[in-house]
């Protein structure tokens, strides 16, 4: 999640890898597109030393960022992305709850603003990003579901700017209110499905190459505020991502016929 505003500073594409295995074909694609550094953005649990080390053999500049979980690995790529940027906003989301993170890395792009995870306290890798960088605009995420009140107004006394928070009843309609927010490129829209992981991370690189939101649907009826934001959009250009099984191509069929 917080790999994404990294990954496009870098103008770097993010390929998964399983704990032990590296496949043939993402070793292909780093062939092709001849790569010279790898940053492994995981702790050891969720990608091997061995991974590692078969990296470098094959002659690859690899470093590791990472914390001990999720939180401090957030706050160690907001110390890889101020290297390169000074950015004057943060943006905040809910550690357990990738959906909010990925529907607000277009809002990361724009503002090049870090994202920062939060649970059900600031907790203390966001207050060392806070207390250093004093005054930042802040952006909330998510509905109080996933970012409690409690945690908003324990973040006011780090700025006197207001805090802007996006929510929606769930993380569907969250996505459609950063999009209405953006007003980019609005000819272009990328759907994926809001309860797969790697899809709508997939979903984020691609948006922000584009300019354009991420919408987030589930794999069955489409509800009637996603229809009438795409007919008000105008979007000509619709990306899905995901096969059948992530969103059916019924619902293709109708996204690709408004």
């Amino acid at each position: 999640m917080s790999a994404i505003p990294y990954a496009n500073i870098l103008k770097a594409p993010i390929l998964f890898v399983d704990f032990e295995n590296i496949p043939q074909n993402l070793v292909d694609e780093l062939s092709r597109l001849n790569a010279k550094n790898i940053k492994i953005v995981s702790g050891n649990k969720l990608i091997s030393n061995s991974q590692e080390e078969f990296l470098r053999k094959m002659g690859y500049n690899v470093e590791r960022v990472s914390g001990e979980d999720r939180y401090e690995t957030g706050y160690m790529i907001f110390n890889k992305i101020k290297e390169y940027i000074n950015s004057d906003s943060v943006i905040i989301a809910n550690g357990n709850n990738c959906s909010d993170a990925i529907s607000a890395s277009l809002l990361a792009a724009k503002y090049k603003a870090p994202i920062l995870l939060v649970n059900k306290e600031v907790g203390k890798y966001v207050e060392k990003v806070l207390d250093e960088k004093n005054n930042l605009k802040i952006y909330i995420s998510g509905g109080n579901k996933s970012i409690s009140n409690e945690v908003e107004n324990a973040l006011k006394k780090y700025t006197d700017k207001e805090i802007t928070r996006f929510s929606g009843n769930d993380r569907y309609e969250t996505s459609l209110q950063i999009a209405r927010y953006l007003n980019s490129n609005k000819k272009v829209g990328i759907f994926a499905n809001g309860e797969k992981f790697t899809d709508i991370i997939v979903a984020g690189i691609i948006a922000n190459q584009e300019k354009s939101p991420v919408i987030m649907i589930r794999n069955g009826n489409l509800p009637e505020k996603l229809i009438r934001y795409i007919d008000n959009a105008n979007i000509n250009k619709k990306i899905i991502v995901g096969g059948e099984k992530s969103i059916s191509d019924n619902n293709m069929s109708v996204i690709a016929d408004l």
